[in-house]
């Protein structure tokens, strides 16, 4: 899931009047239309555990977290294998690597 529109408009609009669970109650045609989506797609996948968390206390059942951007250890023990360039590079050539 690449965004949390939850979070974005609902939760900034309504939560300093109402608690998550009441603004959560009254958006739930929109838990609704996830938990839908859910049921067709093998993974939903979220960059942060709170968000998957919050998915998963939506009801859905087929969330799982890969986290952004790069193990720190893991690319620099590649990089050094292979010769990289220190990491002061620019953002634009930083690449996430997923563990082999």
């Amino acid at each position: 899931m690449h965004a949390d529109p939850l979070s974005a408009y609902a939760y900034r609009w309504f939560g300093k009047i109402f608690a998550r669970s009441t603004i959560d109650r009254q958006f739930d045609w929109f838990w609704r239309h996830l938990r839908r989506l859910d049921s067709h797609y093998d993974h939903v996948i979220c960059a942060g555990d709170s968000l998957a968390e919050r998915l998963i206390d939506g009801g859905l059942k087929r969330v799982s977290t890969v986290p952004m951007g790069i193990e720190r250890n893991v690319f620099l023990r590649r990089c050094a294998a292979k010769s990289c360039a220190p990491p002061c590079w620019s953002a634009a050539r930083w690449v996430p690597m997923l563990p082999s």
